[in-house]
């Protein structure tokens, strides 16, 4: 298990704010009412997080509510964010396997590809999916194509008029994981128990500056421009770089919660799914049985 909770205790008494550690035993009722809250059923755990936030704050009467949602996506704090592409002269000179190496020998802490749809398709494989095309096809009888998965995000890949590929993911990011996953997966949450959130780092001021600002691009550390804006404002233990992590809710094993009280299922477990699959699965099964009973 992962565990945060000192490294929050330790900025709340740095900017003398009040800290709350909230240790969540998630049972059988709340995820039953978390399954009602989702208008689709969108398979990531930050949900579950956000969910039992949400639950905290209501119970606190807490009405408005700050989160840090969309500052990856705006500041470029994601690791598919360091992908690059090998130029055509470079691939023709150097076989692609030789040019990622010579990238490690010097230092750079990104990943190659030789042409725009293997970049998207390793950012898709890392920023979304649980199931590969042909999984897809097998378990839900739907002919889904490689081409598929690429037609929504490349069309924002190409809409983006920025050299830099990290700030062409960003935009990606900002209008397909961001609004579609993240901003949405609050919003159901929050106002499922009657909380107002706000999110800063979308708005709509920061992010013309962000995206106008042609010198602003994902680099490590991760957010510089936050963190320049920070120094000699706060503690530097604040802004210190550290393993980043995403916002979930850390070694859930949702596939052995599998609701005894399903009235049907539209789809069944297959001994080769991993546990993230199987969590995939058992999730939409509940959704589609809370669906169909409305």
């Amino acid at each position: 298990i992962y565990d945060e909770s000192s490294y929050a205790n330790n900025t709340a008494n740095l900017l003398q704010k009040p800290f709350h550690c909230l240790t969540y035993n998630e049972s059988m009722e709340d995820w039953l009412d978390y399954i009602k809250a989702l208008d689709e059923p969108i398979l990531f755990s930050s949900g579950r997080a956000a969910y039992a936030l949400s639950q905290f704050a209501a119970r606190h009467n807490l009405k408005v509510v700050f989160s840090g949602n969309g500052g990856d996506e705006c500041l470029g704090g994601y690791d598919w964010h360091y992908y690059r592409k090998v130029g055509l002269g470079i691939s023709l000179k150097y076989p692609l396997r030789f040019a990622r190496k010579i990238a490690r020998r010097l230092g750079r802490d990104c990943r190659f590809f030789g042409s725009d749809e293997e970049l998207i398709l390793a950012y898709i494989n890392r920023a979304f999916c649980k199931f590969t095309p042909s999984e897809v096809s097998k378990y839900f009888n739907h002919d889904f194509s490689v081409s598929d998965w690429l037609k929504p995000i490349k069309k924002y890949y190409d809409m983006a008029d920025f050299t830099n590929i990290g700030k062409r993911l960003q935009y990606c990011d900002l209008y397909t994981y961001c609004s579609g996953i993240n901003l949405a997966l609050l919003d159901q949450m929050s106002m499922h128990h009657g909380i107002e959130a706000r999110v800063p780092f979308v708005n709509k001021r920061i992010l013309k500056y962000v995206f106008s600002n042609r010198s602003i691009r994902p680099s490590k550390p991760s957010k510089v421009e936050l963190r320049n804006y920070l120094t000699g404002k706060v503690n530097h233990k604040i802004i210190a770089q550290r393993q980043k992590r995403g916002f979930r809710i850390y070694n859930q094993q949702k596939c052995e919660l599998k609701s005894p009280c399903l009235s049907s299922k539209m789809l069944e477990f297959d001994s080769s799914m991993s546990s993230q699959q199987c969590e995939a699965i058992d999730l939409i099964n509940m959704w589609y049985d809370k669906f169909i009973s409305i």
